[in-house]
């Protein structure tokens, strides 16, 4: 992940293959939040085959090229591949 602190903008790229990724653990911490979408949105782009973002229990599928958006104060966020 990359922070930028041009409009505080953090890129980063999230590839799971053989396991679900939870999004913002230990990114969350380095900003000194306890959970990264404490204060911040988030905007999930698919460029890789279909997969499921899976916000707060809830089960998004997402396709190539789909998008998702997650707002603040989510309390779990994570990557699978279908």
């Amino acid at each position: 992940m990359v922070y930028s602190h041009i409009d505080r903008i953090i890129v980063g790229g999230i590839m799971p293959v053989s396991h679900s990724v939870e999004i913002g653990g230990e990114v969350g911490k380095q900003l000194g939040v306890s959970r990264l979408l404490d204060r911040r949105e988030l905007g999930v782009i698919n460029i890789g085959g279909a997969g499921a973002i899976i916000v707060d229990g809830q089960r998004h599928d997402i396709g190539h090229r789909d998008a998702l958006y997650i707002g603040k104060r989510g309390e779990r966020a994570g990557l699978r591949q279908q």
